[in-house]
């Protein structure tokens, strides 16, 4: 059952308040120009939603190298990725309850994550990493196309506005994650139900009755100012249980310590089969 938007106005502007009292005993969200941002909206009809929830993901570079997959926040502390690898403990960028309670569950949830990237030169912004949805789990999207850096600076632009907006006008919850009024002009959801003009499919949906084995894949692009196609970096997987990863390039899977057992057995047993074999023949 969704929460009247009126009744989350209400609560969300009485606890202002109370975040304010606690900056005290806890770091407040200060994302830098250049972190990665992981935005989510929620969609009645053709209204939008109250409220859009932040989180700081953290620098971009930390998401253009690597070869294990991030458990950024969520529900679960700690879990090897789809059962593959060792235990992995989770960031708590966000935790699921704060999407539940913001939007009423997680059914038709839109989400992107974007950053600009600071350290390109020469037009600040102009370059950026912005993803893109999935609209078949299993198979890659398009890359989106390079533009001049005069056509880029504007959707950059887009971006440093949305961070700015969340960092000095959001309700805190933790250090890393966010609550913002959607009405307010600079903030994820409010323009055109797309934040970032003229990337309409940067945005991933949850649709109606996700949860359990649902999943949500967005390829993350480096889109640099130029010509030619993108750069694929990886994936961030949002799943049915409220949370998030991301999967780079590059990932090795590692298998669990079972995984190990197993193939260790079956290569004794393999072992003496064929000694077994051999003393037959013998």
């Amino acid at each position: 059952m969704k929460t009247n938007p009126v009744l989350k106005k209400a609560v969300l502007l009485g606890s202002v308040g109370a975040a304010m009292l606690a900056t005290t005993v806890q770091a407040q969200f200060n994302a830098p120009r250049g972190n990665m941002l992981f935005a989510a909206r929620e969609m009645n009809g053709a209204a939008r939603g109250a409220f859009d929830v932040v989180v700081d993901l953290g620098a971009f570079t930390r998401f253009t190298s690597g070869t294990s997959a991030l458990l950024l926040g969520g529900a679960s502390a700690s879990e090897a990725y789809q059962g593959i690898g060792p235990a992995t403990a989770s960031e708590n960028r966000f935790a699921n309850s704060t999407l539940v309670s913001t939007f009423g569950n997680l059914d038709n949830v839109f989400a992107s994550a974007f950053a600009v990237n600071s350290g390109a030169s020469p037009t600040a912004n102009s370059s950026f990493f912005l993803t893109k949805a999935r609209t078949d789990v299993d198979v890659a999207s398009t890359p989106w196309a390079r533009a001049s850096a005069f056509s880029q600076g504007g959707t950059g632009n887009k971006m440093e506005t949305v961070r700015n907006n969340a960092v000095n006008s959001g309700v805190d919850v933790n250090a890393t994650s966010t609550v913002e009024d959607a009405g307010v002009s600079a903030a994820y959801g409010h323009a055109n139900n797309s934040p970032i003009t003229g990337y309409t499919a940067m945005e991933g949906t949850t649709g109606a009755g996700f949860g359990g084995s649902s999943i949500v894949r967005l390829d993350l692009y480096n889109v640099a100012f130029g010509t030619g196609p993108s750069d694929y970096i990886g994936y961030f997987e949002y799943q049915g249980d409220g949370d998030l990863w991301f999967v780079p390039e590059n990932f090795v899977p590692v298998p669990e310590a079972s995984t190990y057992g197993l193939v260790a057995g079956a290569g004794l047993l393999f072992m003496a089969l064929r000694r077994q074999m051999s003393n037959k023949t013998a």
